[in-house]
């Protein structure tokens, strides 16, 4: 169902921004 696939893109959107944060907190850092 669209819901479905609306519920992914948000998942898949927000689990994108949490790796982008950890990878910046890291380089910081390390920085």
């Amino acid at each position: 169902t669209i819901e479905v696939a609306m519920l992914l893109l948000g998942l898949n959107s927000f689990i994108t921004n949490v790796i982008g944060l950890v990878i910046k907190k890291r380089v910081i850092l390390l920085a």
